[in-house]
């Protein structure tokens, strides 16, 4: 994000969203996942990602680093 300038700007350079952006976001830092970057924000037991779950992450994150790719 910084690299771009922040969020507005690598959302508008990588083709992402505000809804994929924000999704991503909870996978990665909101929600319980044994996958994500934090515990989230509950305090319970982690779990493992859904398969919908992955294929979404997956999803955004291919599209993001296609256009990254794209730019270099």
């Amino acid at each position: 994000m910084k690299l771009y300038g922040g969020e507005h700007e690598a959302k508008s350079v990588l083709g992402i969203t505000s809804a994929d952006w924000k999704m991503l976001g909870r996978l990665a830092n909101e929600e319980p996942l044994l996958e994500g970057r934090h515990r989230g924000k509950k305090i319970e037991e982690l779990r493992p990602a859904t398969q919908e779950e992955l294929a979404v992450a997956r999803r955004i994150v291919c599209k993001m680093i296609q256009a990254f790719a794209d730019k270099v």
